[in-house]
C-alpha cells in the first residue's frame, strides 16, 4: 500500500506535467496520470487515462463516457481516492486552463460511484454498518445505497429543458432561467455536486419553480458546490427541478452539469 508521502509525490508529478503540458497534454500527461491511477489501485488504467486526456483536451462528452465505462468496473473507494488526487492537483497554482477541467473530472469520478468486484479499499469517512431493527430488517447503510440513483443534469440542449423564472412569485432576479425536471416525489436528495466552471447561477428546488417548497442555492458563477449526506425531502407530487441562470449561453457540455443522488423513501 502506498504511503501518504508517495501519493503526494504522485500528485506533484501530475502538477508538474500539467504546467509543462500546455499545448501537448496527451504527450506530457499520459504517463503521470497512468501512474496515479495505479497508485489508487484502479483497474483498466490505460483506458481511464485516455478518458481523462480526452476530456481535458476538449471532448468532454467523449471523455466522460470513457471515464464512466472504467468506473463501473472499479471499487468506489478507490475511485474517490483518484478523484481526491486529481482535485489536489487542480488546486495547485500554475495550472491555467487545465484547472477547471481537472476539477470537473474529479467531480465525475466522485459522483459516478463504482461497482467492480474485489475487496474495497478502506474509506476513512465510511459510516458504521447498518444494524437490524427489532424485526431483523436492516436500517440505512446498504439498503439506502441500493435504492439510490445518481444522475447528472446537463440543461443546455436537453430535450426536456424549458424556460422558467425560479422564485418568480417573490423575486424576478432569476427570470430567464433554464429549468429541467429530474423527477416527481416522494424523493429524498442526499448528495448534490456542481462544477466550478459554470458561468451561471445554479439552483436545485422542490415544488413549483416560481414558489418552491425548498431551494438549495443559488450557487454563484464559477464556484463549486458539494453537499453530501443530506436528507432533502421532495413531497408527493412535487417536482425536483434544477435551474441555471446565466447572462451568456449555457455551454453544451458538463460545465454547468448538476449531479444529484436521490432515492425513493
Amino acid at each position: 500500500m502506498r504511503t501518504a508521502h508517495s501519493l503526494a509525490a504522485a500528485s506533484s508529478l501530475v502538477v508538474a506535467a500539467l504546467v509543462a503540458g500546455c499545448g501537448g497534454g496527451s504527450l506530457v500527461l499520459k504517463s503521470p496520470l497512468a501512474d496515479k491511477c495505479i497508485d489508487a489501485g484502479l483497474k483498466r488504467c490505460d483506458e481511464l487515462t485516455e478518458g481523462v486526456l480526452t476530456y481535458v483536451e476538449g471532448d468532454r462528452a467523449g471523455g466522460t463516457a470513457r471515464i464512466q465505462r472504467v468506473v463501473v468496473d472499479n471499487d468506489a473507494a478507490r475511485v474517490r481516492k483518484l478523484a481526491g488526487l486529481l482535485r489536489t492537483a487542480a488546486s495547485a497554482p500554475g495550472l491555467g486552463s487545465f484547472k477547471a477541467q481537472l476539477e470537473e473530472v474529479a467531480t465525475i469520478l466522485d459522483t459516478s460511484g463504482g461497482g467492480g468486484a474485489g475487496p474495497a479499499a478502506p474509506d476513512p469517512d465510511a459510516k458504521p454498518e447498518a444494524k437490524a431493527d427489532a424485526k431483523g430488517e436492516p436500517r440505512g447503510g446498504a439498503t439506502d445505497d441500493a435504492r439510490t440513483k445518481t444522475v447528472t443534469a446537463i440543461l443546455a440542449g436537453h430535450p426536456r429543458a424549458y424556460a422558467c423564472a425560479p422564485l418568480g412569485k417573490t423575486s424576478q432576479a432569476y427570470a430567464g432561467s433554464t429549468c429541467l425536471r429530474l423527477g416527481i416525489g416522494p424523493l429524498v436528495v442526499s448528495d448534490l455536486v456542481t462544477s466550478a466552471a459554470c458561468p451561471g447561477d445554479i439552483l436545485v428546488m422542490a415544488g413549483p419553480s416560481d414558489a418552491p417548497a425548498w431551494v438549495v442555492g443559488s450557487v454563484p458563477p464559477r464556484e463549486r458546490f458539494a453537499m453530501h449526506g443530506a436528507r432533502l425531502v421532495v413531497g408527493p407530487e412535487d417536482e425536483l427541478v434544477v435551474a441555471v441562470h446565466s447572462a451568456t449561453a449555457l455551454p453544451r457540455d458538463a460545465t454547468c452539469g448538476v449531479t444529484v443522488s436521490l432515492r425513493r423513501p
